[in-house]
């Protein structure tokens, strides 16, 4: 098991996560928090002549994951989920097409990448309001979208 916690995280640089969508080519995501995702394996009941026992199975389920990011300048990152979802409403278009890989990347203080996690065939189910607003003290914008999907894995 890896010890993230060997992982030297330099706090002065804005951002050490990103993530990058195959289907949003261009568009960056500077994460504020991205958590690995929540795994559950299933147990299986398996009788016996006096007890049941719990038996580990095959079936693995993972959370949905939500990324919390910086609003870019111009609001691309969160325009491109909000038009990827909009998508969705098109009767004809073939679902699948709709999906996209997501590679999460963490980065060390010289901004080498380190760590790269893959989610395949995910799509966005929910994506936050972003409230414009103005404020001496108001360093940006954040908002959060959360993605279903099929896969996690380590690369």
């Amino acid at each position: 098991m890896t010890d993230l916690n060997n992982v030297e995280i330099n706090t002065l640089q804005p951002s050490n996560f990103t993530v990058l969508f195959d289907k949003l080519p261009g568009v960056e995501f500077h994460l504020k928090q991205v958590p690995l995702p929540n795994i559950t394996l299933a147990a299986a009941e398996l009788g016996t002549m006096c007890v049941v026992l719990n038996v580990p199975s095959e079936i693995v389920t993972y959370d949905p994951f939500t990324l919390m990011f910086s609003v870019d300048e111009k609001c691309d990152n969160w325009d491109s989920i909000h038009d990827w979802m909009l998508e969705f409403r098109n009767e004809n278009l073939d679902w699948e097409t709709m999906l996209s890989n997501a590679t999460v990347l963490i980065k060390d203080g010289d901004l080498d990448v380190v760590k790269e996690y893959k989610y395949e065939s995910c799509f966005p189910i929910t994506l936050s309001e972003v409230t414009l607003s103005y404020s001496d003290d108001q360093p940006g914008y954040d908002a959060s979208a959360t993605f279903k999907y099929d896969k996690f894995y380590k690369v």
